[in-house]
């Protein structure tokens, strides 16, 4: 028998000594914190020795198994006993010799551990003594913040935790670079010609309040040197934000990230076609009608729907003029009218249009709030009663009712009624699920089922951080801040000094970025997301395929069909008198989405008497927006812009010796709405992408 245990131990030895070995070969490292797992294949093969050993000697099994367990635990703590088994290692030579082996690799295996966990200490320590520039930073430690850690490819990045021993052991044995959370550690990571970014993950109201008030002190000492996004529930969203503004820290919630995604991945213009969209005047058809269903009208959807408002503000023509068209949103388990969207979407309805405004901008959406829930009788009734059955319509549907297998059964059973009505709209199903393995299912092979909000997608470096169109916000920024210094500037030229790589420009766009406060460096974001949905108006798309893009003078040619962008002084129209083109309806919607954005965010119109025009030693100061009392002077319609620009003119005539052409020039910003596609082509290169069309 003492020989049977002797080699069984000998066989499993020799595994652990094989599998050190190999990680050795691969890793080039012979001391290694994952020695830890080799402790329990060691343990098993002392336990046989000193069972066997303690029942040869003692013939008591129960004895020999209780003792067997002690003393097996004992050697790792290099305290092994033989007087036990004394006459087992005298009778054979196998299993004297797989006791010795087996009490060596123990004390390897400690050994290489606690070693492991020192070195790892010292080493992780003078790691980050020299922290590199440019850190992403992640505050707290959970899962979340360990997914947001795995999605970061190219960057320096480091966990600010606890001093917290089950929490510094995990960190040292996955090799996770991490300092002990102080009052000063993040003092650290900022420095002067470096761009720090703080992710915090800490999931404590307390906490956070406290990480809040400690970041708005080093915006003031350390300014354009870091970024802070904190990562917090729905419902503390909006109170953080209002604590921040003008400030380079952002509040976000896993369910406005999963909105964020699911309309950039998914928005309804990816899903038009020529059937809905009048391609050589870049407007939805007279016919179309389109339709959005949120069905469940929780955080995500709630997120959802105010994301929606911006993305699908569409252009329509009416007696060959522009008009704005916006879909129908059918509110299911739920309403508009809370809190939340009392005091920002709803806000500009507690506003009586008169002569105090500027004209009133056009309504952002058409809600209907249904008073009865999904699991009423008249639910699909409604639907159906609802639906536009014409092949010119589109329907989305966005269901978010509970857990994921609810709304995986609603989002089957809802498919089956539409195929079984024979509408003869195109659709689309949104469901939202947490994990990815949810898309496996059979059921779901159907091009009009989309899943959204997979949580290992939302919880990423490029959702929560910067994915690319954010440099194209930064170059809009710039642009806009160049042409309003120097109207008269050409922005060909700014476009070739950023596709010949110009530093010194590179660093102004990021000086004029970190000087803009939060609801403008949103605003600028918002207009860049939104260009998928106004490059689809003229059938084309973004891809990463080279061999699909098509040329800038075919780009041009369905864009620029009056060739307005080679005149000098480049056209910029009023809506009185805008010829109909893509370019001038593409602009006309980008006016439409400012104005969404500025009442989504809780704007309002200012009133004309608000407005305030000073001359300082010459130098013309405007009153015509605060960020505080959440007004603006440009939310106003098309024809409301022109009244503005001709108010504004009078008012610095009246200040100055400026003629009324030159103070004209100075307030007019309707070349901004243009300047988003007028630059398209050279800024989608400039992130290594292709514009192509939309079929190919």
């Amino acid at each position: 028998m003492l020989n049977i245990i002797g080699i069984i131990a000998l066989i499993i030895d020799g595994c652990i000594l094989g599998f050190v070995l190999a990680r050795t070969l691969k890793s080039g490292r012979f001391i290694s914190k994952k020695s830890i797992e080799f402790m329990v294949p060691a343990f098993l093969s002392l336990f046989l020795l000193y069972l066997a050993g303690i029942y040869y000697e003692q013939k008591d099994m129960l004895e020999a198994i209780f003792s067997g367990i002690q003393y097996s635990v004992m050697t790792f703590a290099f305290r092994f006993n033989i007087k036990e088994i004394e006459l087992a290692l005298n009778s054979s030579l196998v299993y004297m010799g797989a006791f010795y082996i087996s009490v060596g690799i123990a004390a390897l295996t400690t050994a290489l551990v606690v070693v492991a966990f020192v070195l790892g200490k010292f080493v992780n320590t003078i790691k980050t003594l020299k922290i590199k520039n440019n850190p992403i930073v992640i505050i707290g430690f959970n899962e979340n913040a360990i997914l947001f850690y795995n999605s970061i490819k190219s960057k320096a990045k480091y966990f600010i935790i606890d001093n917290d021993n089950d929490t510094i052991k995990f960190f040292l044995t996955e090799n996770i670079k991490y300092v002990i959370s102080n009052d000063n550690i993040y003092k650290k990571f900022i420095k002067k010609r470096s761009k720090a970014e703080f992710v915090s993950f800490l999931n404590d109201s307390t906490k956070e309040l406290e990480l809040i008030n400690k970041f708005k002190e080093y915006s003031e000492k350390y300014p354009n040197s870091f970024a802070l996004k904190i990562m917090t529930q729905s419902s503390q969203v909006p109170l953080y934000q209002s604590m921040i503004v003008n400030q380079p820290i952002y509040a976000l919630s896993e369910e406005s990230l999963i909105s964020k995604k699911c309309q950039l991945d998914n928005q309804i213009s990816n899903y038009l076609d020529g059937k809905q969209i009048d391609y050589s005047n870049a407007v939805i058809k007279n016919e179309c009608e389109i339709n959005c269903y949120f069905l469940g009208f929780d955080n995500i959807n709630t997120n959802l729907y105010s994301q929606s408002i911006l993305f699908n503000q569409f252009v329509k023509l009416k007696n060959n003029k522009y008009e704005s068209y916006v879909p129908n949103y059918h509110i299911y388990n739920g309403s508009t009218h809370n809190l939340f969207f009392n005091y920002t979407i709803n806000h500009i309805d507690e506003i009586e249009p008169s002569s105090e405004y500027f004209e009133f901008p056009d309504k952002i959406s058409n809600v209907i709030n249904y008073p009865f829930s999904i699991n009423s009788n008249d639910f699909f009734k409604s639907i159906l009663n609802t639906i536009s059955n014409n092949e010119e319509s589109f329907q989305a549907f966005y269901i978010s009712v509970g857990d994921e297998a609810l709304n995986i059964n609603l989002a089957i059973i809802l498919l089956q009624k539409i195929k079984e009505w024979k509408i003869k709209s195109d659709f689309r199903i949104f469901v939202y699920v947490k994990h990815t393995s949810m898309k496996q299912i059979e059921e779901f092979e159907d091009e009009h089922i989309v899943f959204f909000g997979m949580k290992d997608e939302i919880i990423s470096y490029p959702i929560i951080v910067e994915d690319y169109l954010d440099e194209y916000a930064k170059r809009r920024a710039l642009y806009y801040e160049i042409s309003n210094n120097n109207p008269n500037i050409n922005i060909n030229d700014i476009l070739e000094r950023f596709e010949a790589n110009d530093k010194e420009l590179i660093k102004q766009k990021n000086e004029v970025w970190d000087r803009l406060n939060s609801y403008q460096k949103k605003s600028n974001i918002s207009s860049a997301y939104s260009i998928f949905t106004k490059l689809a108006m003229i059938g084309i798309t973004i891809t990463s395929d080279k061999n699909k893009a098509i040329s800038e003078n075919d780009f041009f040619k369905l864009y620029d069909v009056d060739d307005s962008l080679s005149k000098n002084p480049i056209p910029y129209y009023n809506r009185e008198k805008t010829e109909i083109s893509p370019r001038n309806a593409i602009a006309f919607m980008e006016h439409l989405r400012w104005n969404a954005f500025m009442i989504v965010s809780g704007y309002v119109p200012m009133k004309k008497d608000d407005i305030k025009v000073t001359n300082n030693n010459g130098k013309i100061n405007l009153y015509k927006h605060d960020v505080n009392l959440r007004i603006h002077s440009c939310i106003t319609t098309d024809e409301g812009l022109e009244q503005y620009y001709d108010f504004l003119a009078k008012k610095i005539m009246n200040v100055s010796d400026y003629s009324y052409e030159k103070a004209f020039e100075m307030v007019e910003n309707k070349k901004y709405d243009y300047m988003l596609m007028d630059t398209v082509f050279t800024d989608i290169k400039l992130m290594n992408k292709y514009l192509c069309r939309k079929n190919s």
